[in-house]
């Protein structure tokens, strides 16, 4: 995945890989833990661990991914996510979905990009990455 701010030009991508050996949990052989960025889009494992290269179990489309955002940058601005490749046998023709759990919303990555707001601050579980469209439930009561 990508991230973008083009008021600074600033880039940062993610990598999140299926691959037979792999677990969900950290493993120095297929993760890499993020580096402080003046921008980033990372995984979160459940122990918290905030990676920029994530191995996982072989792919299905059942599986989700939480997903992290930091920026330093001070003022509010505008950031767009989208799919830099996909490539595999399984995941090929999968639909890549973004669930931002802040706004409610939900974006199929796999036919256009997501644009967002945010001021400086980091973000941990702020979205997941689903291979299934889900309805977004609105806790309003």
């Amino acid at each position: 995945l990508d991230l973008k701010n083009e008021t600074y030009s600033l880039k940062s991508n993610m990598l999140v890989a299926f691959t037979e050996g792999a677990t969900d949990g950290f493993e120095g052989i297929y993760d890499s833990r993020r580096f402080d960025s003046p921008i980033s889009l990372y995984s979160v494992l459940d122990t918290d661990e905030q990676l920029c290269i994530q191995g996982r179990t072989a792919f299905n489309d059942e599986q989700v991914v939480d997903l992290g955002f930091a920026t330093m940058i001070k003022e509010l601005q505008t950031y767009s996510i989208s799919i830099h490749q996909i490539e595999g046998v399984d995941i090929s023709n999968a639909r890549v979905y973004l669930e931002d759990h802040l706004l409610n919303i939900s974006t199929n990555l796999s036919e256009g990009n997501y644009t967002f707001t945010s001021e400086e601050g980091q973000q941990l579980n702020r979205f997941k990455l689903v291979f299934q469209e889900r309805v977004l439930s609105n806790n309003i009561y």
